[in-house]
């Protein structure tokens, strides 16, 4: 076992991206909305990540680049090159913006419930949203945003532990569990939530980061079984915290009745473990998840933008610079808009699985290129591929169509 986690590397970047806010508040809302009937999106989506990602993780090892050098440097049709680089700087921009607002609202409504105040909700939080903004801005700009990542993580794991003990205590359901991973309904009003599971596991700016960690990392042909094993383990391992999750809120908000409005009802599906504890544990928990992220997806963001233009990825360039702190200036100002904070989550996760079948065929694109030989796509990865971007383009042009209707 020790052999095992020694080897895990890039691929846990890939996971601990995917157990931020956005995840245990849309997993929450899907268990506390409809039950166990929304696990399937989850297993899709695990699915999903593990064959898109092992692309990403084989272009870096063969290669030994990033999916933004590849679009840049490795497609010879210029335009081709030039519409890919357009598109991918705008779905990356895009989505780490509207996947920061998330990620600084998850932190904001985990450190309101901790602080003492007793001016207005509204008024603290957009308190808070600002000075979390300056924290992140100082850190970043000096460079040191790693002064506190292995504690927010170890903070983040904790809770993620306390969910599976939660499952253990709780009277689940094993037969609706399981019907609900392998049988794929849609409930009424469930679209919305399907899209915003899939968005918070498939992560897009993950193509970018995870590729360009594993050409830094391993190099070669001989390392390709490290990297699948990497990632296999990584994202199973995610994948089951966010199933248990859904499983914890379906035990109790769910078969309770419960309307989920705040933090508060969230914390209700630890209550049989934590007790009186369970809404501040949940408070730290969410708090170090969107903190670690609202420093991580600017920054993957920065390095996505200076490997697409051909700049120089480091802290002290002026690009590097730019990109990160529009994407965190732009999740400040969005998360100060005061749309109802759970909400704003999910429309985040919604909006990163709007983007992801762009990046997807990007990937694909680049992944069947002459360039990587025998190491090229093979037909069941393509076929895979392509049937997990049409799913996904035909789920959101339906959320979107369903959204119109609506209005």
């Amino acid at each position: 076992m020790s052999s095992i986690f020694k080897k895990l590397g890039p691929a846990t970047m890939v996971a601990a991206a995917f157990i931020g806010p956005g995840t245990v508040v849309t997993c929450s809302i899907a268990g506390a909305s409809f039950g166990y009937s929304l696990i399937w999106a989850l297993v899709f989506s695990v699915i999903a990540t593990i064959f898109l990602q092992e692309m990403t993780g084989r272009l870096g090892a063969i290669k030994g680049m990033g999916l933004s050098d590849a679009i840049r440097v490795g497609l010879s049709n210029r335009y081709l090159r030039t519409v890919m680089t357009i598109l991918s700087l705008l779905a990356i921009l895009v989505g780490n913006a509207a996947y920061q607002s998330g990620n600084i609202t998850g932190a904001t409504l985990g450190l309101s419930e901790l602080v003492p105040g007793d001016f207005s909700m509204a008024g603290k939080n957009l308190f808070i949203i600002w000075i979390l903004g300056s924290i992140a801005f100082i850190l970043l700009y000096f460079g040191k945003y790693k002064l506190i990542e292995k504690t927010l993580v170890i903070l983040v794991s904790l809770m993620s532990l306390i969910f599976l003990f939660t499952v253990i205590v709780l009277p689940v359901n094993i037969f609706e569990i399981f019907r609900g991973a392998f049988i794929p309904t849609f409930p009424d009003n469930s679209l919305f939530v399907v899209m915003a599971l899939i968005g918070t596991t498939i992560v897009p700016y993950n193509f970018f980061l995870h590729s360009s960690a594993v050409a830094t990392k391993w190099s070669g042909a001989e390392h390709l079984r490290t990297v699948r094993a990497d990632v296999l383990v990584s994202v199973i391992l995610g994948g089951i915290i966010s199933i248990l999750i859904i499983i914890t809120s379906a035990a109790t908000l769910y078969v309770n009745g419960q309307e989920v409005t705040g933090l508060a009802d969230l914390a209700t599906q630890l209550r049989p473990l934590l007790g009186e504890y369970s809404t501040i544990m949940l408070s730290v928990g969410i708090f170090s998840a969107g903190l670690t992220s609202m420093i991580t997806a600017p920054v993957a963001a920065a390095y996505t933008v200076s490997g697409l233009l051909g700049k120089q990825s480091s802290f002290g360039s002026a690009t590097f610079r730019l990109s990160w702190f529009g994407v965190l200036i732009t999740g400040v100002i969005v998360a100060s808009l005061g749309i109802k904070p759970l909400l704003l989550i999910q429309i985040a996760q919604f909006a990163n699985g709007l983007l992801l079948p762009v990046i997807g065929l990007f990937l694909m694109i680049v992944m069947n290129q002459r360039d990587l030989r025998e190491f090229r796509n093979g037909w069941i990865s393509n076929t895979v591929g392509g049937f997990i971007i049409l799913i996904i383009t035909f789920l959101g042009l339906k959320g979107i169509l369903s959204s119109i209707q609506v209005l």
